[in-house]
């Protein structure tokens, strides 16, 4: 595998990873996102440059993934197939390599009907997993899709997401470990609240060898509030118990509450075998950054 990605460098040295998302701009105005960037600048290896988080209206993935490189933070440039057939996926990604952005993280993408566009519609020509075997090919085959072939391959890291609390678990390993036969390189656990349900995931990929080969970053979302607490809790693909709502509901200052566990989670997680980073989820949050890096 052909890529210049820091980030596989830094894995493949066995050096623990620490990235990170944050907020983009419902804006052309990028002044305080330029903030936050340099708020978290030396505290990470790389960030996500997110696509559409929460199915909502941003500035583009690429645009982000830009300005991170100009702080000289390497980007996890995160391409989903909600949005995009496979002629815009192959083109955004040899449009990403030409300006040396390495990693991408393949998602399906949060559907449309929980974000502010309900009556938006989704593309989905692909799924994540044939997304991934789709650049697995046109970076080790140098061909697109269709058989094309390409004066050069870009030069890319090929991640992928999972969810460690969705039902059924036998269903998520077999679907995990297909995502990796097609080519993922690495794998971003959704954000974990439920440390002892997270270990039954790990036992289950550490028995069907799914994490010996393929790095694991587990993603963390430190809570700042009872209301932002609730919208976790209601929200599908989540899980967050009650023992940790409770926490927040009962603190007097929820969000110094929401770091403590966040810090207690990594702490249990970085142990477990088959982890090689963490993610911090800080949208709007990004101060959590410095306390948890």
């Amino acid at each position: 595998m052909k890529t210049n990605s820091n980030l596989k460098k830094l894995l493949e040295k066995g050096e623990f990873i620490v990235t990170a998302e944050i907020g983009l701009p419902v804006s052309a105005n990028t002044e305080t996102l330029k903030k936050n960037v340099e708020k978290i600048k030396g505290k990470v290896h790389a960030v996500i440059a997110s696509d559409g988080k929460n199915a909502g209206v941003h500035i583009s993935n690429l645009a982000a993934a830009i300005l991170l490189q100009q702080h000289n933070i390497e980007p996890i440039l995160e391409i989903s197939c909600r949005d995009r057939n496979r002629i815009a996926i192959q083109s955004e990604v040899l449009g990403a390599a030409s300006l040396g952005i390495n990693n991408i993280l393949c998602t399906a993408g949060d559907h449309q009907k929980l974000g502010p566009f309900p009556q938006s519609k989704h593309c989905y020509d692909l799924d994540s997993t044939q997304e991934i075997m789709m650049l697995k090919q046109l970076r080790d085959e140098k061909k697109l899709s269709n058989g094309q072939e390409l004066n050069e391959s870009p030069s890319i890291l090929i991640g992928t997401e999972d969810n460690p609390f969705s039902d059924p678990l036998e269903l998520r390993i077999i679907l995990l470990k297909k995502k990796i036969k097609s080519g993922a390189d690495f794998i971003i656990a959704r954000p974990v609240f439920d440390t002892s349900k997270f270990s039954e995931w790990i036992k289950a990929l550490e028995s069907n060898g799914v994490t010996e080969n393929v790095p694991l970053i587990v993603s963390v979302l430190p809570l700042k509030s009872k209301e932002m607490a609730q919208k976790i809790k209601e929200r599908p693909g989540y899980y967050l118990p009650d023992t940790i709502f409770n926490r927040i509901e009962k603190a007097s200052d929820a969000q110094a509450e929401g770091i403590k566990i966040a810090k207690d989670i990594i702490n249990k997680v970085k142990g477990l075998k088959g982890v090689k980073g963490i993610n911090i989820i800080a949208i709007d949050n990004e101060d959590a950054v410095a306390a948890l890096a």
